[in-house]
């Protein structure tokens, strides 16, 4: 055959060459993609957190204790920041709040020795602008820290006492549990620095 003969064939042979490769490519099975499953510690304990306008409602539940941490206890930081950050917020738009303290709740109930389902609930009262309260912060522990607590709270109110400006409501709550904590409502040196 002449060489201009076989270029056709050439060609003809060559693309049922390539359209094979391409279809044994196509059927190949996909490669699995592998997943592994990490176990991660949860450094942070998840709360479960309602704020209203009439109410606000926090609780949590898991381990008191990790690794000798007071796991538990930090809904209660967790609650004062979030509370503060609201009642400010509030004051700035015209609503003006205290917490309810003779209404408030707070429960520690055991679920087994290891573990407790904590629970704030505080209602609020609508007041004038210099009986509102828009900080809110706790001083507490377990009642066999309850010398320290008390201690704690004393240096605390002394050192707010020092704004020109100073008003504040403190109530202490014990539970069945072993609670012992004091919750201390007070003015903003700032955004009530007009009342006296």
């Amino acid at each position: 055959m002449s060489a201009s003969k076989q270029n056709p064939l050439l060609l003809f042979t060559f693309s049922i060459a390539l359209v094979s490769v391409i279809a044994s490519c196509a059927n190949k099975p996909k490669q699995k993609k592998i997943i592994k499953t990490v176990k991660i510690e949860r450094l942070q304990p998840i709360y479960n957190v309602k704020i209203t306008s009439k109410n606000f409602y926090a609780s949590y539940k898991g381990p008191d204790f990790v690794n000798g941490n007071d796991i538990a206890h930090q809904l209660s930081n967790f609650v004062a920041d979030t509370l503060g950050k609201y009642l400010k917020a509030e004051y700035r738009k015209g609503q003006f709040k205290k917490i309810d303290f003779d209404k408030t709740i707070i429960k520690t109930l055991k679920n087994h020795p290891d573990s407790v389902f904590y629970t704030i609930n505080m209602p609020f009262k609508n007041v004038s602008s210099c009986e509102a309260y828009t900080c809110i912060d706790h001083r507490g522990s377990w009642v066999n820290n309850k010398r320290k607590t008390d201690n704690d709270l004393k240096e605390f109110v002394l050192s707010i006492q020092t704004s020109p400006n100073h008003k504040e409501e403190i109530k202490l709550f014990k539970t069945n549990s072993g609670l012992y904590e004091y919750w201390v409502q007070f003015r903003s040196t700032d955004l009530q620095k007009k009342c006296k």
